[in-house]
């Protein structure tokens, strides 16, 4: 029976979430295979997503297709979030730094790229 393949949209996600991260995790047990496994913290899908929370206070990218759409709906192209008001952004970035989020996620954001 031949195995389905995934969506090109998750395919792109997860290549996307390997550009962010600094060291993966095969690589390291294929290094160091007497260690014990590490669990990451953040799923390799929600890495992208979560790496533009930290650099622009929102987790979607706000596209051409969404700004359309917005539009559409007789809205505001741009969403009232930090695309719109960046002093908001880094407010977040300070509370979740003074959160540990970025350390408890492995997230380095001097680098922008998580550890694992």
């Amino acid at each position: 029976m031949e195995q389905e393949k995934p969506m090109k949209s998750f395919t792109r996600l997860l290549d996307s979430a390997k550009k962010v991260t600094e060291h993966r995790l095969e690589d390291e047990m294929v290094k160091h295979p007497w260690r014990r496994p590490f669990n990451a913290t953040a799923p390799d899908a929600a890495k992208p997503s979560l790496k533009r929370d930290f650099e622009q206070g929102l987790v979607y990218p706000i596209t051409e297709d969404v700004s359309g759409a917005r539009k559409a709906a007789n809205l505001d192209p741009m969403p009232p979030t930090a695309h719109k008001f960046t002093e908001q952004a880094e407010k977040k970035r300070e509370i979740m730094k003074d959160m540990g989020t970025g350390k408890k996620l492995a997230f380095d954001p001097e680098k922008r790229v998580y550890k694992y």
